[in-house]
């Protein structure tokens, strides 16, 4: 009986042993993937598509119009704020303080 519990208690031990071992190689090798992986992009075809759906049926019910921004033409609002210029032009605050947007 003794024999039968020693031989339980090496086995476990050398089982744990071994998963420690394995752990730290683990943890080794996900560090290594992170950073061979590329930076995932937030933003695509298919939900710009959805953004626009949603704009366009907002826009409906609210009897309005949206103009999507392209990153290349201005846009002006019915306040006459004229976009991306209005970012380097007026002035921002957050919680008091003035903040630059751009």
């Amino acid at each position: 009986m003794k024999k039968i519990l020693l031989m339980s208690v090496i086995a476990l031990s050398l089982v744990g042993a071994s998963g420690c071992s394995n752990n730290s190689n683990s943890t080794n090798n996900s560090s290594a993937k992170s950073s061979k992986t590329t930076q995932k992009k937030h933003w695509d075809k298919k939900k710009d598509q959805k953004l626009a759906k949603e704009m366009d049926k907002y826009g409906k019910n609210k009897s309005q119009t949206y103009t999507k921004y392209d990153g290349k033409n201005k846009l002006s609002t019915s306040a006459n704020r004229v976009y991306p210029d209005a970012f380097k032009k007026d002035t921002f605050k957050l919680n008091g303080k003035k903040i630059s947007i751009g």
